[in-house]
């Protein structure tokens, strides 16, 4: 995901490919030290009537500078070969999504790149935003061809509570996969040779979604449950982060409402 020159395996028949992010916009000066922006690849691969769900990977950023965050975001979106983006709404989040809905160039890719702009996807099934804020969210999209592909989030305690509990159920059933661990990652590369081969910033983009796997799993260990009326408050240590884990609980939810959708259509 790094240069110009993209491998990426062929997407199944039924799979599904998701970017999730979760927004950051406080910058380096923030006293808010564990807030970063977080970005998400997520691909649902149909198995026995249930998505199973892959975490291909993950990069993170300091909040603000929206311009270079909409370009990596499209990015991501185009590499990946994604279907949709599962974005946090809330406050500063408007404000990238509009950026989002306007056409983008690309300084290094000219003709091969897609400027289109975003715009909420046309599957009601799958949008947790209220009916009134979805049709809002269209009428403020810039591009008259934008592509239709945004799930927005606008959390709320109901909602952030349903995430984790169904986050905790589809880990119980070792539904959710993840990457190997950074460690064996490079003895494989060792034993293949690629090790050798790379420079040290080579050899650092390419352990990075490992590492920030491990980060991530990190992050859901040391998190504290309350329970409040009901509902479940995850909250991370005072001086830990949570912003992998909630982008992994938003990205698994959305999951479940695709893989209803699909059950229906089956089961017709």
């Amino acid at each position: 995901f790094i240069g110009n020159e993209i491998s990426m395996k062929e997407k199944a028949a039924n799979e599904i490919r998701l970017i999730i992010t979760d927004l950051a916009f406080s910058g380096n000066n923030s006293k808010e030290k564990n807030d970063a922006t977080v970005m998400m690849c997520m691909s649902l691969n149909w198995k026995n009537f249930r998505f199973e769900r892959h975490i291909d990977y993950i990069e993170t950023r300091p909040g603000g500078g929206a311009d270079k965050l909409v370009l990596r975001i499209k990015e991501l979106f185009h590499d990946y070969q994604a279907d949709y983006l599962v974005m946090d709404n809330r406050s500063g989040g408007e404000t990238i999504y509009d950026y989002l809905s306007m056409t983008t160039e690309h300084p290094q890719r000219g003709v091969q790149w897609n400027p289109s702009g975003f715009t909420v996807a046309n599957e009601i099934d799958y949008q947790v935003a209220s009916d009134g804020k979805i049709q809002e969210l269209r009428n403020r999209t810039v591009d008259p061809n934008a592509i239709p592909c945004i799930i927005p989030i606008l959390a709320t305690s109901e909602f952030n509570s349903n995430c984790w509990r169904s986050l905790k159920k589809q880990i119980g059933v070792n539904n959710i996969k993840f990457l190997i661990p950074s460690n064996e990652k490079q003895e494989i590369m060792e034993y293949t040779g690629e090790y050798y081969e790379l420079t040290s910033e080579e050899f650092a983009d390419a352990m990075l979604p490992y590492m920030q796997t491990e980060a991530l799993i990190q992050e859901c260990v040391n998190l504290s449950a309350e329970y409040r009326n009901g509902l479940i408050k995850l909250t991370e240590p005072r001086s830990g982060w949570k912003d992998r884990a909630v982008v992994l609980a938003y990205g698994n939810l959305i999951a479940d409402k695709i893989e209803n959708k699909y059950n229906r259509l089956y089961q017709k």
